[in-house]
């Protein structure tokens, strides 16, 4: 019986090796829909894990690409933020600025 303990390893290591899920099962003598659905289970128990109790995903930034960071809500309304003042805006600051916006 194949059990996550067992299968959640070589789907990792399927992962890591960059082959097609074809190639791989075909070379380690596992049958592609086995593979297949272990990815699935993989992939879906990393969604749970991944999200925090307020289901909420975090965001991690790396070197920004421009000077300025570009919002556009659904209204249709554009902010453009510099990067240089990220650090000083608050979540209530930027809450505040959203609603104005969509107002």
């Amino acid at each position: 019986m194949r059990t996550a303990e067992k299968m959640f390893p070589i789907v990792e290591d399927w992962l890591a090796s960059g082959q097609l899920q074809k190639d791989y099962s075909h070379e380690h003598g596992i049958p592609k829909h086995i593979l297949s659905y272990w990815v699935c289970r993989y992939r879906r128990s990393q969604e749970v894990t991944d999200e925090n109790a307020t289901g909420f995903t975090e965001l991690k930034m790396g070197v920004p690409s421009s000077k300025n960071i570009e919002l556009i809500l659904p209204n249709g309304i554009m902010m453009s933020i510099p990067t240089g003042s990220l650090a000083q805006l608050s979540p209530s600051h930027l809450h505040r600025l959203l609603q104005l916006c969509s107002g």
